[in-house]
């Protein structure tokens, strides 16, 4: 059986409990969609590459710093919709 290509697609969202900062989503989505990964994006350019397997209503939660002093957690909601190629 032939191994499939990764299939790229990028969701741009919002977060309500990262007040002010814009979170781009780079999503990677797999084979039978069982797991994705996330590269984050933040206003001071950081990025993270974040497993994820789909859990009870499409939550993903992101910790990251966005400087030297400051931890923010980020919880996305993805809508099945966009789960879906």
């Amino acid at each position: 059986m032939a191994q499939l290509s990764d299939v790229y697609r990028a969701i741009d969202m919002y977060s309500d409990d990262c007040k002010e900062n814009y979170e781009k989503l780079i999503v990677i989505f797999h084979v039978v969609m069982i797991s994705a990964q996330y590269k984050v994006f933040g206003n001071h350019e950081h990025n993270e590459t974040i497993p994820w397997s789909k859990k009870i209503n499409n939550t993903l939660e992101i910790n990251y710093n966005n400087n030297e002093s400051s931890n923010i957690k980020c919880t996305f909601k993805l809508k099945e919709e966009e789960l879906h190629i």
